[in-house]
């Protein structure tokens, strides 16, 4: 039991945590760079303070554009509440079942309840997983072309 809830709590804090903090780092990018482009556009300068101007705002925009286009594709924000919610779900059936309170105050079989829960959380979370990788593969080549148009690029098809 300790293994394999544990080793299973233990990987969604874990991948919670991974992807709160990529989530927060993607974000920030945003943030920041979305506020300062606008001020940079509005600075006027001529010659080579006007050159270098121009290209920090041209990078701080990809910087936002790539950023946006990673969290689409990796959904960050949605895997950490997923992976936390499983964790939390995880850690609350464990407590439930340490104290034996809840569906296990007074279950003889309390422990194949136990097991029968943890399981159904590790399904249900494996489910929600598969469903968002399936989601973010069928808007690639939307945002792709998004993108590229952005650019003026075209994607070879």
């Amino acid at each position: 039991m300790e293994h394999r809830w544990y080793s299973q709590w233990s990987f969604f804090d874990k991948k919670a945590t991974e992807n709160k903090n990529r989530y927060y780092r993607t974000q920030l990018i945003v943030g920041i760079g979305s506020v300062t482009v606008p001020v940079l556009v509005g600075i006027r300068a001529d010659d080579v303070a006007g050159s270098v101007l121009y290209f920090v705002t041209v990078f701080i925009s990809l910087a936002v554009a790539m950023a946006t286009a990673i969290e689409s594709l990796y959904t960050f924000g949605d895997n950490w509440r997923s992976y936390r919610s499983a964790a939390e779900n995880l850690h609350q059936e464990k407590s439930l079942y340490d104290v034996t309170a809840g569906r296990y105050a007074n279950n003889q079989q309390a422990f194949m309840r136990f097991v029968e829960r943890c399981e159904e959380i590790i399904a249900q979370q494996n489910g929600r997983w598969i469903q968002s990788q399936e989601k973010a593969a069928e808007h690639i080549p939307q945002e792709a072309d998004a993108f590229a148009e952005t650019y003026g690029w075209q994607i070879p098809r």
